[in-house]
C-alpha cells in the first residue's frame, strides 16, 4: 500500500502545538521568565475582569458619594456650647400671679418655694446664709405673705406640674426666678 499523506489540517495543528510547547519551555527556563509570565497572566486576568465591571462600579461609587455628600449635613454634630438655648412652649416654669406683703423689712429675703400643680405653695426653704431665719416674727410674716400669694404652676407639654422657684422679697417688691 502506498504511504498515506497526512491531511493539511493535521500538519498545521501539530505545528501550532509544537510552537506552544516551545514557548512554555522558554517560560520555565529562569526565575525572571517565570516572574514575567506570571505578571503577564495576572495583567490579562485583571483586564478581562475589570473592563466589564469598570463602568457599573464607577457609576455606583459616584452615585454613593453624591448621595452621601447630600445627606451628610443632616446628620452632622453641631457644637452648641456657645449658643443660648431657645425656649419652647413645651415647658414653662412656675410664676407669680399676685402677692401681698405683710410688714417685711428692708432687707432682701430669699426663699425657695415648692409650688404644686394647682399653683399652691406646698413648702418653702430658707436659702442659707441669711440672718433673718432666726427671727420668729419675721418668719410668720413671710409665711403669711406666701400663703396669700397666688402662683401659676409650671407646665410640661401643656400639663401642670409641681416645680421649685426662688423668690426675693424686698419690702414691697417681689422678684421671682423660676
Amino acid at each position: 500500500m502506498p504511504p498515506a499523506a497526512a491531511p493539511e489540517e493535521l500538519i498545521t495543528a501539530l505545528q501550532i502545538l509544537a510552537s506552544k510547547e516551545r514557548v512554555n519551555r522558554l517560560r520555565r527556563l529562569s526565575l525572571s521568565s517565570r516572574w514575567g509570565d506570571w505578571r503577564d497572566r495576572a495583567r490579562l486576568c485583571v483586564e478581562n475582569l475589570m473592563r466589564p465591571a469598570a463602568i457599573p462600579v464607577g457609576g455606583g461609587l459616584l452615585a454613593a458619594l453624591l448621595l452621601f455628600s447630600m445627606l451628610a449635613p443632616i446628620y452632622a454634630v453641631h457644637d452648641r456650647r456657645g449658643v443660648a438655648d431657645v425656649p419652647t412652649a413645651l415647658a414653662t416654669g412656675p410664676s407669680l400671679e399676685s402677692s401681698l406683703s405683710f410688714g417685711l423689712g428692708a432687707d432682701d429675703i430669699v426663699i425657695d418655694v415648692l409650688v404644686d400643680d394647682q399653683g399652691r405653695m406646698m413648702d418653702y426653704a430658707i436659702v442659707p446664709g441669711q440672718g433673718w431665719g432666726l427671727d420668729p416674727e419675721l418668719r410668720r410674716c413671710i409665711e403669711k405673705t406666701l400663703l396669700c400669694t397666688k402662683f401659676v404652676p409650671a407646665t410640661m407639654f401643656g400639663q401642670p406640674k409641681s416645680a421649685r422657684l426662688r423668690i426675693t422679697l424686698r419690702g414691697d417688691e417681689v422678684e421671682v426666678k423660676g
